[in-house]
């Protein structure tokens, strides 16, 4: 864990100090969790508000003495109001990303890797430019990438108590985990009535929190925002219909770097991997059909949002783990 939070210390620090919401446009929705974490009172007027875990989280956060105490003692190089949210979003986030990466550790001990390229994978991840602004900038990216370890852990290392509990935790800091969810289903062991149980559930929660969220909300204030009355099937929907032409970009040099700047050239070893693990048939059929469609959703994901890059790191964790087996096939192989 030292070696972890060493390393992504190292590499998210400079990140925080350094971001500017007026020079970053890249990163615009920042500017929702921010106002989501202080006491705006700036219409919320699109997905972000119903995230509200993390942002609540934050703004508790921000009026503990703690921060008022590191407030003081790394000032920013420039003048920033809302310096004091941004070091909560940092800690709370740099607190997710640790647990990710342990998390993921812990996944590819249970996959068979070994201490040592387990510890590599996790460095991996941590180096990932991805996991730096995710954990750096006030977003809910990092909590959302816990969550994917913490489901993909559970049903490698067959702990499915803990689903009832967290599932419907998970939903409400980024709904986009809930597709996930469903990939539980390859799993022949969680084809029971408790499991369907849970899902059902926390898509119910997350349901009424849309609710809760949008009643919150004045009617005159909702008249004036035509996104708040948009129903959520109808969303997924409109998203679709963005597939095809997000595709078409990914078939240009800028396409194709937005997609794999989280991965670089471990993608690449990750095919090798895929092909080395099907041919050595070193994990069981379910699970490989598992990790594969985990990889496919976070391509679909990422096609349907167009936010390739950060939606398609979803797919961390069978990436890093095919990309260690072909380094472990070409490097350790006696």
């Amino acid at each position: 864990m030292l070696i972890f939070a060493a390393a992504l210390y190292a590499v998210s620090y400079e990140l925080f100090r350094h971001f500017d919401l007026t020079k970053w446009d890249a990163f615009s929705d920042a500017k929702w969790y921010l106002l989501m974490a202080g006491e705006s009172d700036e219409i919320l007027s699109n997905i972000h508000k119903y995230r509200q875990i993390i942002p609540l989280l934050v703004e508790g956060l921000s009026n503990t003495d703690l921060i008022i105490f590191l407030e003081n003692y790394f000032p920013p190089n420039y003048p920033d109001d809302l310096l004091r949210v941004r070091l909560a979003f940092y800690i709370l986030n740099f607190i997710f990303s640790l647990g990710a990466a342990f998390l993921l550790y812990q996944i590819l001990c249970e996959l068979g890797l070994g201490n040592t390229l387990s510890i590599i994978g996790g460095l991996l991840f941590i180096s990932s430019r991805t996991l730096g602004y995710s954990t750096s900038l006030p977003l809910v990216d990092a909590g959302f990438f816990f969550s994917i370890s913490f489901f993909v852990y559970i049903n490698i290392a067959n702990k499915p108590k803990y689903m009832s509990a967290v599932f419907p935790i998970l939903v409400l800091i980024k709904e986009v985990i809930m597709p996930f969810f469903l990939l539980g289903l390859l799993i022949k062991r969680n084809r029971n009535l408790w499991y369907y149980f849970v899902l059902v559930a926390s898509l119910i929660i997350y349901l009424i929190f849309r609710v809760l969220a949008d009643t919150a909300i004045s009617m005159e204030q909702m008249n004036s925002i035509s996104s708040s009355s948009v129903l959520f099937f109808e969303i997924i929907t409109n998203h679709l219909l963005h597939v095809w032409s997000n595709l078409q970009t990914i078939f240009s040099l800028r396409g194709l770097h937005n997609l794999f700047h989280g991965f670089t050239f471990i993608f690449i070893l990750s095919i090798f991997g895929m092909v080395i693990v099907w041919r050595l048939k070193e994990i069981t059929l379910q699970l490989y059909i598992f990790l594969i469609s985990v990889i496919l959703l976070s391509l679909l994901l990422a096609l349907m949002s167009g936010n390739l890059g950060r939606l398609f790191f979803s797919a961390f964790i069978p990436v890093i783990f095919f990309a260690l087996i072909t380094v472990r096939e070409f490097m350790y192989k006696e």
